[in-house]
């Protein structure tokens, strides 16, 4: 037996249901305005891996509309696929709020969700980004996520001279 989720509150309906069982909404139309608003929404879906593939795509796209409902997932979440997905996603975007999001992932998360994390700050490669991969990462347990630290802090990308970078 085929279930539908309700697009308002992902409660699950019959498949011949019109309209959500739990509050009423009609099951054929979608929430939000456009695609990213749709994809926001659905970081709260029950099914696990419409979760993580939320994110991913919301990293793909880049749209930062995204950035604050990532940030808080990485904050909030317990779930550690979405945590991996949410850290892949947060190294397009190279905000601080983004490095500090991925910061706590290393500081609080499973070792798999500290790898993405550690990658996505050596994707976003900011200054603030490879402070983060120096003071944490590589004090990390995981000899995993110190060689992506120490390949990240040795091979950074070259400043400009005169961009006010002072060698470092």
């Amino acid at each position: 037996m085929l279930t539908k989720f309700c697009p308002r509150c992902f409660a699950m309906n019959k498949e011949a249901a019109t309209n959500c069982e739990r509050c009423g909404a009609p099951l054929d139309e979608p929430v939000g305005s456009d695609y990213v608003e749709r994809l926001i929404h659905a970081l709260d879906h029950p099914e696990p891996n419409t979760r993580a593939t939320a994110a991913l795509l919301l990293g793909k796209i880049g749209d930062q509309r995204a950035l604050e409902a990532l940030c808080s997932k990485a904050e909030t979440s317990k779930d550690m696929a979405l945590l991996e997905a949410v850290a892949e996603a947060l190294g397009n975007f190279p905000s601080q709020k983004a490095v500090d999001a991925l910061a706590h992932l290393l500081r609080t998360s499973w070792l798999p969700v500290r790898v993405k994390a550690a990658e996505a700050l050596k994707r976003i490669g900011t200054a603030d980004a490879l402070k983060v991969l120096r003071e944490i990462a590589l004090k990390d347990t995981s000899e995993l996520v110190r060689k992506v630290s120490e390949d990240a802090v040795e091979h950074r990308p070259k400043t400009l001279s005169g961009s006010g970078a002072c060698g470092t």
